[in-house]
């Protein structure tokens, strides 16, 4: 499974996470617009999905401290 997925919904990254061991992790193409991506994870037995956003202009950034 690569980890760049382009357009995806969130559920159906849910089901492509599904059943898979934790850490697994894909990037896709928010819902709300073609230039912002969302990580979607399986974590805890549960699948999370956050928004990567652009901070002034540059690279994407996460809007989180750590993965771990």
């Amino acid at each position: 499974m690569g980890w760049y997925w382009g357009p995806l919904s969130f559920k159906d990254a849910e089901k492509l996470l599904e059943g898979k061991v934790e850490g697994t992790f894909l990037v896709r193409n928010s819902g709300s617009g073609p230039s912002k991506l969302s990580l979607s994870f399986k974590a805890r037995n549960s699948i999370y999905h956050t928004r990567i956003e652009q901070i002034d202009g540059n690279s994407p950034h996460p809007s989180f401290a750590t993965l771990q």
